[in-house]
């Protein structure tokens, strides 16, 4: 069975790093995880080195979560590639469930399960997909060059990225969701973890995120039109 990189952007949550490798390590995945940190959290930088795991260290002002992915992401080797993040619970087989659409090379971006978002349990979203490496560079956002190597737009601060991902991989016929494959969503909203500064941040920059959503979700659904 073919590897994946998981890709986790971190940012000051280092009592989150033996959680997020332990349930990784027992869910029969076979790749590496690969956290994304900034230069000067210290705290989870240390905690990272303690328990031998593999990190991309990024400037400060690389901070925002689309940032930290389309950094790490050329320093990735394997077929598909996971957009993770720290408040994540791998179950077991959630690699393995993806197997047969991996394999069918029909789509490029497939949806796994966060148990929690009701549009992502209808199986229309995903807020952690998995990408393929082939689908990403040969397309990209729907208005970067094909071969820029960039997987999604770093307008955004946190919110809506996968918003834009998913709707234009659903444009590009390269979508599909697999509700088999579980990587629990462990957010406040969901009653499953705790708000802290984190989030906060998140959450302030969630109505201009959102405007920018809008106002690209335009512009993207006038380049397939005009494609066309």
């Amino acid at each position: 069975m073919s590897n994946v990189d998981v890709l986790v952007p971190v940012l000051c949550r280092p009592h989150r790093v033996l959680p997020l490798m332990r349930s990784f390590g027992s869910s029969g995945a076979s790749g590496r995880l690969l956290f994304v940190a900034n230069e000067g959290d210290e705290e989870e930088l240390a905690i990272i080195d303690k328990v031998g795991a593999e990190v991309l260290i990024v400037p400060d002002t690389c901070l925002s979560w689309p940032q930290k992915i389309n950094r790490s992401f050329v320093e990735t080797e394997a077929d598909w590639v996971l957009l993770g993040a720290d408040d994540v619970h791998f179950h077991p087989g959630w690699w393995q469930a993806t197997q047969g659409l991996r394999d069918s090379d029909k789509f490029g971006l497939i949806g796994t399960n966060d148990l929690g978002n009701p549009v992502v349990l209808r199986g229309e979203h995903a807020t952690h997909p998995l990408i393929s490496r082939r689908y990403a560079l040969d397309y990209g956002t729907f208005d970067t060059p094909p071969g820029s190597g960039v997987v999604v737009h770093e307008g955004y601060r946190h919110w809506f990225v996968d918003n834009e991902l998913v709707a234009t991989a659903k444009l590009r016929g390269k979508w599909t969701p697999c509700l088999e494959s579980v990587v629990e969503h462990l957010h406040p909203y969901w009653g499953k973890g705790e708000w802290d500064e984190v989030y906060e941040l998140g959450e302030r920059e969630r109505l201009a995120d959102q405007k920018l959503w809008s106002e690209r979700s335009d512009a993207l659904l006038w380049s397939f039109e005009s494609a066309s």
